[in-house]
């Protein structure tokens, strides 16, 4: 299973929603501002201190995500990267539409694109061709040179976080958890293991310079999806550098 990096997703107590499940009450103001606006459509993922919901707006009809996290559990840095990297680079990242954070929970809605790339992937059985890794990835390293032009770094790219829509292939760039931005002083960066670069495992990591991180996992992210594996087996072998894959070349 491929761990995330945020303290509250550690337990990975994931599960998916039916159309009868139960919603937990959303909270104080913010329980009257969902109720008001948005009709909730399925609840996505849930651990034992946040929850990610479907919905829709009432009236606009435009679909969402609401995130809402138990406040003694939440790293406030998630919203605070994911509102500058809109702000640095609007084309390929979501905006935040509504922000409360009240004495038990901090909730946010960011607007409803595509599906993940790992999804979209296992959804048509088919993992990306040349020519579309070219398109997507494209994408995704015009994004990561912005935001690193502005000193703020992902540190966890792979094909969950990157959102596609099935049409275009357009992309955004989403879950900024365990970004950062230069300086960085704290010393715990930590992605999903099977894409970390080899320093961050042997205690070599610079923390000065986090551009190599976001470059390593990027690599090992292009691989995974015109293979359908990552290239590592485990720690050791991402130390070692033994990769395991094989990209065919298609013409196109």
């Amino acid at each position: 299973t491929r761990s995330k990096c945020h303290l509250h997703w550690k337990d990975e107590g994931y599960s998916s929603s039916d159309s009868s499940q139960k919603f937990p009450t959303l909270y104080s103001d913010t329980k009257h501002y969902i109720k008001l606006k948005y009709k909730i459509r399925s609840l996505v993922k849930q651990s034992n201190h946040a929850q990610i919901y479907k919905a829709i707006h009432r009236e606009t009809g435009q679909k969402v995500i609401i995130k809402r996290y138990l406040t003694d559990h939440f790293d406030t840095k998630e919203l605070y990267f994911t509102e500058l990297a809109y702000k640095v680079c609007p084309e390929y990242c979501l905006p935040v539409m509504y922000k409360n954070i009240d004495s038990k929970y901090l909730t946010f809605i960011i607007p409803e694109y595509g599906m993940s790339l790992y999804d979209f992937m296992l959804f048509r059985s088919q993992v990306l061709s040349l020519k579309e890794a070219r398109y997507v990835f494209k994408q995704v390293v015009k994004c990561l040179l912005k935001l690193q032009h502005f000193g703020l770094y992902h540190l966890d790219i792979k094909e969950e976080n990157i959102l596609i829509d099935p049409k275009t292939f357009k992309i955004k760039l989403i879950d900024f958890g365990c970004s950062s931005e230069l300086p960085a002083f704290h010393k715990n960066i930590v992605g999903s293991k099977e894409f970390c670069a080899p320093e961050i495992y042997d205690g070599r990591s610079d923390f000065a310079n986090l551009r190599k991180h976001d470059v390593w996992s990027l690599a090992v992210t292009i691989i995974s999806s015109m293979t359908g594996n990552t290239p590592y087996q485990n720690i050791e072998d991402i130390i070692s550098g033994e990769e395991d894959f094989e990209i065919k070349a298609d013409v196109d």
